[in-house]
């Protein structure tokens, strides 16, 4: 109650026994999982329940929850502000920065307050539940304001990985940076929560006994031999390490793609660590004789710059292997970090005894990563002479798997002369390394793009997460390969949220999350993540074409055309963007250019193979639909990977309802949807 008394204004709130979750957190600083979701979920409802009567917190924190004999209550309303009004309860002014810094949303430093905004402090107290600690902390208020506004979440199953990866990205969901991109509501995220609960916790990771501070960047080394031809070597040195520090307890390690990414730009190691979230960098040279190597390394603070640490090794290549797991030994010392079996298992995965089968498999990954059709050539040639001088050797059969998928997924090579081959190489790994993520992950591929097998590719990629749920690629090609294509968008929304938290630089990751916008049918939102995703990688050629297939899904054809022009000059007039091109053409109305493309088309399976889909595609702009399911039924008998997307791709609404279409979904196992209408009209 409350009421005036000698003049005095008082009021009353009832006396909860108890202790407040802050005390919980000094004593126990990580809670049982369940016990930190069924906590964050009674305070979802009561967040959900004062959001429906116009009331946002604004300082959502452990001190502020107390818990009750079975239920957390939600006190302290002090800042309270009403949704709507221009003051908030006590009088604060709309604009005026409140609230708790370590739990603030990034729009709550700019004064602009929803719903939302209790939401994402409520993730970082379930965050801070799990792991033992908040997302973010820094040395001064705006230090830690910054974090929040533009650092990415760090991933909680590398601190605890027992967290089932459902709720990592139901955290993570609550925990982005923009408000659209959370819960709608409190009571979404509540029910997400309980969601959550029903799936297994797999320990994948040993938990750290401590919240875990360290942070390392590999970058790739630098090539100091005279002809300068070992770049191969320096990118594989750095790659072997960084998988091999992934495997401590405590540390953080940036992915391979976020890090790379810094190759020669010429910045300060403090500003490196800013930018990749690293409180060390590693980076070293590589100078080759004959078989003689000369490695040099240094460990780097990023807080201060200076080095920790810096040793050179004069060795045989025979030796390299000794090499590597000597720097890991070394660097992880240097951080206090503890080995789980000192001195028994080699850090370094040594997959060969073989130092010619180790080159010429790093040489064929080196051409891999360049994902060109070329490149991809060379690498199964490369790999394949690994493979010959060591058949025993599980990584390269593993890389064999992905030179050949790529070929196919690319459209490069008919799929029925290299998917069978990738999926024989990705079987073979796994003979030899039944705990293969990377084996796991092609395979799991294969099955889905080319024999159409969902469940047996869905069990190969929950196996490579669970194997490794620090490969960023499984959750990546899960998304993309299998629960996209199935209209599975809640869960490839995790898939693609962990990610990303894993790696964060990787264009081709940014770019799914957009894609995965796009079609749910959030055009205007999925057009804004490109240009972002542009801004940052002007040159990156993928970008361009999902923005011209957006554009066009907007009604702004002649954009959409300028758009995918521009992509297909990147691509070097890659079949899949010219066949995007001519549809876009056709629909803005330029018919002499759709037409074309269609006999670019015809002059390019001239040369090389093109699947029918694609000038399928050119035909449908047109307003061919006959010829156009002539050429998709055609692609459905070579089983080309544009197949998948019938079911969910907005370019196939116009054909959806159709008796030739709805054999064609049934035949593939995809998803049946209503035609709906272009969000341009």
């Amino acid at each position: 109650e409350s009421g005036e008394a000698d003049h005095i204004i008082y009021y009353v709130m009832p006396y909860v026994a108890g202790e407040s979750l802050r005390h919980r957190l000094d004593r126990e600083p990580r809670l049982a999982v369940e016990q930190a979701v069924r906590i964050a979920g009674q305070v979802a409802s009561a967040l959900a329940c004062a959001h429906d009567h116009g009331v946002v917190h604004r300082d959502i924190k452990p001190e502020n929850i107390l818990l009750a004999v079975g239920e957390a209550v939600v006190t302290d309303f002090g800042i309270a502000k009403a949704i709507g009004s221009t003051t908030g309860e006590g009088g604060t002014q709309t604009g005026l920065v409140v609230g708790s810094p370590t739990y603030m949303s990034p729009e709550q430093f700019q004064g602009e307050v929803d719903g939302r905004t209790d939401i994402y402090a409520l993730g970082c107290v379930l965050y801070e539940m799990l792991s033992g600690a908040p997302p973010f902390s820094g040395p001064t208020t705006l230090a830690l304001l910054a974090r929040h506004a533009a650092e990415p979440v760090p991933p909680l199953r590398l601190v605890r990985g027992t967290v089932p990866i459902q709720l990592e990205g139901t955290v993570l969901r609550a925990l982005a940076k923009r408000p659209a991109d959370r819960f709608p509501t409190a009571q979404a995220f509540g029910d997400a929560l309980r969601g959550s609960q029903s799936v297994r916790a797999v320990p994948q990771v040993s938990e750290p006994s401590t919240p875990m501070a360290r942070s390392l960047a590999v970058l790739p080394f630098s090539d100091q031999s005279p002809q300068q031809d070992q770049g191969y070597l320096c990118e594989g040195m750095a790659e072997e390490l960084l998988n091999a520090l992934a495997k401590l307890e405590g540390l953080r390690v940036v992915a391979r793609t976020s890090a790379f990414a810094f190759r020669d730009r010429g910045l300060d190691i403090r500003e490196i660590g800013r930018h990749l979230n690293a409180t060390h960098v590693l980076e070293g040279s590589v100078r080759s004789a004959g078989d003689q190597l000369r490695i040099t390394v240094v460990l780097n603070s990023t807080a201060d710059g200076f080095q920790l640490w810096s040793e050179r090794y004069d060795r045989r290549l025979a030796d390299v292997f000794e090499i590597q797991d000597d720097i890991a030994r070394t660097v992880a010392g240097a951080l206090k970090v503890r080995l789980t079996r000192p001195g028994v298992v080699p850090l370094v995965r040594q997959g060969t005894d073989d130092p010619a089968a180790y080159q010429a498999y790093l040489r064929g990954r080196h051409l891999w990563n360049q994902r060109t059709e070329s490149a991809l050539d060379r690498s199964v040639e490369e790999i394949g002479h690994a493979i010959a001088l060591d058949p025993g050797y599980a990584q390269a059969h593993a890389g064999l798997a992905d030179s050949y998928a790529m070929l196919g997924i690319y459209g490069a090579r008919r799929p029925d002369e290299v998917m069978p081959l990738a999926l024989a190489a990705a079987d073979q790994a796994l003979v030899l390394d039944p705990t293969s993520a990377e084996a796991l992950t092609v395979r799991g591929a294969v099955r889905a793009v080319y024999q159409w097998q969902w469940a047996a590719a869905e069990a190969d990629f929950l196996r490579a997460i669970e194997t490794n749920p620090r490969y960023p690629t499984a959750p990546h090609w899960y998304a993309t390969n299998l629960l996209l294509p199935l209209g599975r968008f809640g869960a490839a929304r995790t898939a693609l949220e962990t990610a990303v938290a894993l790696d964060p630089g990787s264009p081709a990751i940014v770019a799914s999350v957009g894609f995965l916008r796009y079609l749910e049918r959030g055009y205007e939102e999925a057009a804004r993540e490109f240009r972002q995703l542009l801004k940052w990688q002007p040159g990156f050629g993928l970008g361009h074409y999902f923005l011209g297939h957006t554009l066009l899904a907007l009604g702004r054809s002649d954009e959409a055309v300028a758009a995918l022009t521009q992509a297909a000059a990147l691509s070097g007039d890659s079949p899949e963007i010219l066949a995007a091109l001519g549809h876009a053409s056709a629909t803005a109305g330029h018919r002499d250019q759709a037409e074309a493309v269609l006999q670019r088309l015809a002059d390019a399976a001239a040369q090389r193979f093109v699947s029918p889909a694609l000038p399928a595609l050119v035909r449908l702009g047109l307003g061919d639909h006959e010829a156009a399911l002539d050429g998709l039924e055609e692609a459905a008998e070579l089983r080309t990977p544009e197949m998948i997307w019938l079911g969910v791709r907005p370019a196939y609404d116009v054909l959806r309802g159709g008796p030739r279409f709805s054999r064609l979904l049934e035949r593939l196992g995809l998803p049946t949807r209503e035609r709906e209408p272009s969000a341009g009209r």
